[in-house]
């Protein structure tokens, strides 16, 4: 699952590598905890060129006459669930994300050697905000929690921008990942 994440990588560390376009230094920040229903920055296709947005994370809808906040979803269902039909595709760039452990609740910041990766993202243009996609923990981060989101390879952005398809096997071409206690006890290394 994801309900926190980090972004603190340079803004020309997205320009490069998402190719953007756009002079984004007067309005990027960087944020070292972003909570559901804050701005958000992702990356979408516009014709042959990906472009900077800025959305609320988070997607409003009504389940049974309550509004509900949907920040992820999982990606096993977003093709049968109509839920997810009319959303589009983006990229949600990323520096880290922070999961509770399921028992402990101790509170672990994941993160990469890589200082940018990116999680698959849906987005919905008539309101501007978006959600993140979850799958199945990997092993190794089963222990802390039983989802984690979806970290596209750089080489499966671009599948994703255009086709709206996710690489079959989820765990290809992940990034070096790193779990540490918040408190800083413990570091776990993941797909190293």
């Amino acid at each position: 699952m994801c309900g926190r994440f980090l972004l603190d990588a340079d803004y020309e560390a997205l320009i490069e590598r998402y190719k953007i376009f756009e002079d984004i230094q007067g309005i990027y920040e960087k944020k070292i905890e972003i909570f559901p229903s804050e701005r958000i920055w992702a990356i979408a296709k516009t014709g042959q060129r990906q472009k900077l947005l800025s959305l609320l994370w988070g997607i409003t809808t009504t389940i049974r006459q309550q509004e509900k906040l949907i920040i992820n979803g999982r990606s096993e269902t977003i093709d049968t669930k109509p839920f997810f039909k009319h959303f589009a595709p983006c990229l949600i760039p990323a520096s880290g994300y922070y999961e509770w452990h399921q028992v402990t609740k101790a509170k672990y910041l994941i993160t990469s050697e890589k200082a940018l990766f990116a999680f698959a993202g849906l987005y919905d243009p008539k309101r501007g905000s978006a959600l993140i996609l979850t799958r199945d923990a990997a092993d190794e981060i089963a222990g802390i929690h039983s989802r984690m989101p979806v970290i596209l390879p750089q080489e499966a952005s671009d599948q994703w921008l255009t086709e709206r398809r996710l690489p079959q096997d989820s765990q290809a071409n992940l990034p070096p990942l790193h779990a540490t206690n918040t408190s800083g006890i413990e570091q776990l290394s993941f797909f190293n």
